[in-house]
């Protein structure tokens, strides 16, 4: 069994947790505030990021399909050119909220990720922000990481829904 950390980002506005056996690591995907766990092996890494601060000034866009596409169609720069497998996606499009989550299961090379993204306010500005987990694990060891890999989504949330 997996004992898990549980953590809170205040300035963003969300929960989530790490599996305790997870080392924090220093890295950069580009211009976003990101978090990073490694394995101890080092093959898997667990990603936590926001981007994006949407003024919610266009009433009819869906904000989170368009994010989710970016993804299905392999535009999303971390995990570029990837295969989406599966999809749950969960929205509240009404104004002003758009707020919503999506899950996805996909493959890069030989990895599988669980890709969740959150479409809610930063409690301060209350502009909208995508915040997102990405666990990443080889395909070979699937049986051991896609199921700490569901439960970390699923403690993945935004306490102020």
């Amino acid at each position: 069994k997996i004992k898990l950390e549980y953590l809170r980002d205040a300035a963003y506005g969300y929960s989530f947790s790490r599996p305790m056996s997870f080392i924090e690591q220093i890295d950069t995907i580009g211009q976003v505030d990101s978090i990073i766990y490694f394995s101890k092996e080092k093959d898997a890494k667990l990603i936590y990021f926001v981007e994006g601060e949407i003024q919610r000034k266009d009433t009819s866009k869906n904000y989170l399909y368009e994010y989710f596409h970016k993804l299905e169609t392999g535009q999303q720069l971390i995990v570029k050119n990837c295969k989406a497998l599966r999809s749950f996606h969960r929205y509240d499009n009404e104004w002003p909220n758009n707020r919503g989550y999506f899950v996805a299961l996909g493959e890069i090379y030989d990895k599988q990720f669980i890709w969740k993204t959150q479409l809610s306010e930063v409690p301060i500005s209350s502009d909208l922000t995508y915040k997102t987990m990405l666990f990443i694990y080889p395909i070979a060891r699937q049986s051991y990481y896609q199921p700490i890999g569901v439960l970390l989504a699923d403690k993945f949330i935004d306490p102020f829904r």
